[in-house]
């Protein structure tokens, strides 16, 4: 968390993103900033990031056009902030899975994993957002910034969560890198599949395909796959967390 907060100061120094969340800010002023981000996410969902106006999120959060230029001077600081917040909410999830998981490196990488796939995470409106802001960033010099540092994090954790299975499972001379690179790769295009197949792709079914993939690529661990999501995926004894 210290990372990112001198990583968000850094994007703040730059200009991309609205005020310091840890320097003087209202308990008021902080519900305003996330209510103003909560409604832009909205509004991208729907509109896509080009049509999303300042007046369509005054709308959205039921608030005048010019109070919003109290918490964030451009529309660019706003649309910013709505990428940081994702980040942020995704980098804490799978940070926290990580700290509270048993030591077992199978476990860690289902934890990893498991993450993509919360209700919380794995929802359609945010996925929507995900992929307007990736369709962007070639072009937009602030929203590739956090996505770098946002993807380095990211990336450099999954790889050390396999290089530990392949060293310790003794999967050589599988390549870390590689791994989790078709990881992340499988993981991403179930959220799309999520998002785009609504009737043919719920949580649960993505969750499962996830813990394939992990059973396919490292097999001498298949039963520790899948038990972050509740129980066995081939059990009907498994919540549904599509709710």
């Amino acid at each position: 968390m210290r990372r990112m907060r001198r990583a968000n100061r850094t994007l703040r120094r730059a200009g991309t993103v609205g005020p310091d969340p840890d320097v003087g800010r209202s308990a008021r002023r902080i519900a305003r900033e996330r209510q103003l981000v909560g409604a832009a996410m909205a509004c991208i969902s729907r509109l896509g990031l080009e049509a999303t106006t300042v007046q369509a999120v005054a709308a959205a959060a039921g608030m005048a056009v010019g109070s919003i230029n109290q918490y964030f001077r451009t529309k660019e600081r706003l649309l910013t902030a709505v990428l940081v917040a994702l980040a942020e909410e995704f980098e804490r999830a799978w940070r926290e899975a990580l700290a509270g998981c048993e030591p077992d490196p199978a476990a860690r990488l289902d934890a990893f994993v498991g993450c993509y796939f919360r209700p919380a995470i794995c929802r359609r409106e945010k996925i929507a957002v995900w992929y307007a802001f990736w369709g962007e960033v070639a072009a937009r010099p602030q929203y590739r910034r956090v996505c770098a540092g946002y993807d380095r994090r990211h990336g450099t954790a999954l790889v050390g969560l396999c290089a530990d299975l392949i060293d310790r499972g003794g999967y050589a001379p599988m390549q870390p890198a590689s791994s989790a690179r078709l990881i992340a790769a499988v993981c991403h295009g179930l959220w799309l599949e999520f998002l785009t197949a609504p009737g043919a792709a719920s949580r649960e079914t993505c969750r499962r395909t996830a813990a394939e993939t992990l059973r396919a690529v490292f097999p001498k661990h298949g039963p520790a796959f899948g038990a972050v999501a509740g129980g066995s995926t081939a059990g009907s004894s498994r919540p549904n967390i599509d709710s």
